[in-house]
């Protein structure tokens, strides 16, 4: 069915050469969490009747335990390629939401490809949209991935397209 379906839109429409040239720019990003747990905050989700979040509680308290001291940022790896003069690569690590590829196609042109799960996968990554609708993609919902916080900072979609605005700047120079 994949064959065909590929076979279908090729005799749709020519395929479009790509110029030669590559441009690569790459940058981590720091995401920030919107209040990191604290000992408090895990004593009580080790009694929740969340066995993952329970099993969370306590893999963090033994870090705690240990003296480690957890980071208020988490390093999201962000990338722009240049395929030629007009195809655009933007890669983001983890599972974005469909929200940043419909902003930046609509932002850098529709030869715009955006790629998520690009080097690593820490979480879900809300827009601002999804992050404000809360539910299992922008709510509190990070103890599964095993941050040290239960949801991302309100200000993750701007900081990933600020970063994402600078790469681009680079790789069309």
């Amino acid at each position: 069915m994949l064959a065909v379906g590929v076979e279908e839109a090729l005799k749709k429409q020519p395929l479009r050469p790509v110029a030669p040239g590559l441009k690569t720019a790459f940058e981590y990003v720091p995401l920030a969490y919107q209040k990191l747990v604290t000992r408090e905050m895990l004593t009580k989700a080790q009694k929740s009747n969340n066995r993952i979040e329970r099993r969370w509680a306590g893999r963090l308290l033994g870090k705690l335990d240990n003296g480690a001291k957890f980071s208020p940022t988490y390093p999201y790896p962000v990338h722009a390629w240049r395929l030629g003069k007009d195809t655009l690569m933007i890669g983001m690590g983890a599972e974005t939401v469909v929200d940043f590829a419909l902003r930046f196609k609509n932002e850098f042109g529709p030869r715009t490809w955006v790629c998520g799960y690009a080097d690593d996968m820490i979480s879900y990554i809300p827009s601002r949209r999804v992050w404000e609708e809360g539910g299992y993609e922008g709510g509190a919902r990070l103890y599964e991935y095993g941050r040290p916080a239960y949801r991302w900072a309100g200000d993750v979609e701007k900081r990933i397209a600020t970063s994402v605005h600078k790469l681009v700047k680079q790789v069309s120079k």
